[in-house]
């Protein structure tokens, strides 16, 4: 029901517990290599999308899940200060949240397609072209496709240098449809 509250984070945020303590338990990982294979591949993305510039970089400090029905505690650095989660901008949010969800979902999905509605939410055109441009570069998996609609300008200018654009524009979907490709005008560098 739409009046229930949406644990789709909360449920990300599990997921990745989950496979930081079967590291942990099973293959007996140290917390450096638990860092290098969860925290720091965050905050790589991180300084590839946001920069950094010390007032506007962001670092993953601390993701503990939420335990005990309590609400997950994450806190960041940003410039000097630690925040929380709940203090960062509506942007700040979905690019972490987008992060969270693949990092807890593609050793799960290889040979798949992942379609992201709206990826550009609360993002200026810069930040736009960055995060589509981390996510297909480094998280989606070789063998995997991303599907995105968007009206993003900064979308649109990465597809137009790296991708196919099919446009919806003028169709009736009343009727059966055929899709094609629209042909990328720009040449590509060699």
């Amino acid at each position: 029901m739409y009046i229930e509250r949406d644990k789709r984070f909360e449920n990300d945020l599990d997921k990745t517990a989950e496979l930081i303590l079967k590291d942990v338990f099973q293959s007996r990982q140290y917390a450096s290599q638990i860092v290098e294979r969860y925290i720091n591949p965050i905050n790589e993305a991180f300084s590839r999308i946001f920069g950094e510039n010390n007032g506007t970089q962001l670092t993953l400090l601390e993701l503990i899940p939420p335990l005990e029905d309590k609400v997950a505690n994450i806190l960041f650095k940003k410039g000097d200060f630690e925040i929380h989660y709940n203090y960062l901008g509506n942007g700040e949010k979905e690019v972490f949240n987008i992060l969270i969800n693949l990092l807890s979902r593609t050793p799960f999905y290889q040979d798949t397609i992942y379609y992201l509605d709206e990826l550009d939410l609360h993002l200026n055109t810069k930040l736009q072209y960055a995060l589509l441009k981390e996510i297909v570069e480094n998280w989606i998996p070789d063998g995997c496709q991303l599907w995105t609609a968007s009206h993003s300008l900064g979308f649109i200018e990465y597809a137009n240098e790296h991708a196919v654009i099919i446009d919806f524009d003028d169709l009736n979907f009343d009727h059966p449809q055929t899709l094609f490709a629209q042909p990328n005008l720009k040449p590509r560098p060699r």
